[in-house]
């Protein structure tokens, strides 16, 4: 199954992680898909997605409750 979302929560029960970003060239949209491959990667986008001052802490507790 693959699972596209912008919830922290949902993201963080994954065992995979990929991000997708995109950006406009000459008017053209290009896509790109890249596997999150260690903690800190996954870490730094679950925070990213959560946003907020304590995003960082956030994240990783997502993480620990996944593995716990």
């Amino acid at each position: 199954m693959f699972c596209v979302t912008h919830q922290p929560l949902v993201a963080a029960v994954a065992d995979h992680h990929f991000r997708v970003s995109k950006h406009v060239e000459d008017g053209i949209t290009h896509s790109r898909v890249s596997r999150l491959r260690d903690t800190q990667e996954r870490r730094q986008e679950l925070a990213d997605l959560a946003g907020g001052e304590q995003a960082d802490a956030y994240a990783a507790s997502l993480l620990d409750q996944r593995t716990a």
